[in-house]
């Protein structure tokens, strides 16, 4: 999966944030969200097809 699809989730993953009131300590749900979103719109890749499962790396925080 490409930078597009990485900058869509962070983006993603914040907004659910901010839409939530920017709550402490539920940054984990709100990726888990945004990944899961992102399986059920992104388009297949073949490795994807095979597999049935999406693997995004979440940024560590500094």
């Amino acid at each position: 999966m490409g930078n597009d699809w990485n900058k869509w989730l962070q983006e993603r993953a914040y907004a659910l944030w901010e839409g939530a009131n920017r709550p402490d300590g539920r940054h984990d749900e709100h990726w888990r969200q945004a990944e899961e979103e992102l399986r059920q719109f992104a388009p297949p890749s073949d490795e994807q097809t095979k597999t049935d499962k999406v693997r995004v790396e979440k940024p560590t925080s500094d």
